[in-house]
């Protein structure tokens, strides 16, 4: 059943519809329908052959609302096939200030909103801190929640006995004993425990 739906979004992708327009039309994410895109490789090709067109002021300002919203500009771009620039530039027009991302937030900044999450909804922190929704999902989840409880028993005993060690050496004593880990969970962790005054 799957398999068929996914047919029938691809074609749908083909015929030129955005992935936006085919999301809503079958009621799935617009995640789900971008990934079948670049599957497909359709988003490279409406990339290569769709013409440059004038946006009417209403499909502006439905953009920008998107992006006011917490979408990616970046994805908004590949979709709609308009440079991340222009879409810059409607934004700053209409006043609106694009949402920061996760690389964007200091480690104070992040613990703070991290707390505030616990009390406020989602959606009036990412308005007041101006961040997107994946900035919020990180934030939430950072990447070192994925880790089992074994991996990060060892990697806190490991940090608190090495705080000054480097993340990619962290990583390789992880590997010797065993222990999968990326630097980027390490690099989590760490900052996790230096924020609570661990190590």
């Amino acid at each position: 059943m799957e398999d068929l739906i996914n047919i029938e979004i691809a074609i749908e992708l083909d015929r030129g519809k955005s992935i936006h327009e085919v999301a809503k039309d079958f009621k799935v994410k617009t995640s789900y329908v971008r990934d079948i895109a670049q599957k497909t490789f359709f988003g490279e090709k409406r990339i290569t052959k769709t013409k440059k067109r004038r946006y009417t002021n209403l499909e502006k300002s439905v953009l920008i609302e998107r992006i006011k919203n917490g979408e990616l500009l970046k994805e908004i771009a590949i979709e709609e096939v308009i440079s991340e620039s222009t879409l810059r530039r409607w934004c700053k027009l209409s006043g609106i200030i694009i949402p920061r991302r996760i690389e964007n937030i200091s480690d104070d900044e992040g613990n703070e909103i991290r707390d505030l999450l616990e009390i406020y909804d989602w959606q009036e922190i990412s308005k007041t801190y101006n961040i997107t929704k994946e900035t919020i999902e990180a934030l939430k989840n950072p990447p070192h929640s994925k880790l089992n409880s074994d991996t990060l028993s060892y990697l806190f005993e490991l940090l608190r006995e090495n705080p000054h060690s480097s993340v990619n050496s962290i990583c390789r004593i992880m590997k010797e004993a065993g222990f999968v880990v990326m630097a980027v969970e390490v690099n989590s962790y760490k900052k996790r425990l230096i924020s609570l005054k661990i190590i």
